[in-house]
């Protein structure tokens, strides 16, 4: 074999190494910039409730937000507070009672009014959307039996169908801070169910 032709196959050796390894480099940074290399299994719980919503993390210890990093999954389940039993569904919606809802202050009797006037007209569920992120999962009472005392209680009871047909799990791929909002018309204190920043995503 000749010299020149040797240093031509060594030089194109060399160039495809450099393109293999500004393609690793690229495709590393993708890689990492979507989360996959290093994002975690989330879960968390919901309760929806009139007119607000509670959060808990995998452990049931109630939380003030959902905070996720960036690439992680994140699972979310969705129960109305009137899937709990009375006592607990009231103890959810005193929350409302002592913090008041528009231009009704707290302890109001009208508020009370509105609330129960809710439940007479039929808007016993709720939805969840997340500003952003195309996120919406509804509840539908109709499928708990309304008598368990906590979260914990609800997942020992109810079967996997009907646990998964109100859960959603999606990718948190954007960071930022982003609002929970009720997505079903639910009475009087409904625009007023929100949390800005409900959602956290850390980049």
């Amino acid at each position: 074999m000749k010299k020149g032709a040797s240093l031509t196959g060594k030089m194109a050796l060399a160039v495809l190494l450099i393109v293999i390894a500004i393609a690793l480099a690229i495709g590393g940074y993708w890689y990492i910039s979507q989360g996959t290399s290093s994002g975690e299994k989330r879960v968390f719980y919901v309760v929806a409730y009139h007119w607000g919503f509670v959060f808990y993390d995998e452990n049931f210890n109630e939380i003030p937000k959902i905070e996720v990093n960036k690439g992680d999954t994140v699972t979310i389940y969705l129960f109305p507070g009137v899937a709990f039993a009375e006592e607990a569904h009231e103890e959810f919606e005193h929350r409302t009672l002592e913090r008041g809802v528009g231009d009704l202050p707290p302890g109001s009797e009208e508020l009370h009014e509105k609330m129960e006037e809710a439940l007479d007209q039929g808007y016993f569920d709720h939805g969840l959307g997340i500003d952003g992120y195309g996120v919406n999962i509804e509840t539908n009472y109709q499928a708990f039996k309304g008598s368990a005392e906590s979260i914990e209680g609800i997942l020992q009871t109810e079967g996997q169908d009907v646990l998964k047909a109100h859960s959603i799990t999606f990718r948190a791929d954007k960071a930022g801070y982003f609002t929970i909002v009720c997505t079903v018309y639910c009475g009087y204190g409904h625009s007023s169910m929100e949390i800005q920043g409900g959602f956290v995503v850390r980049g």
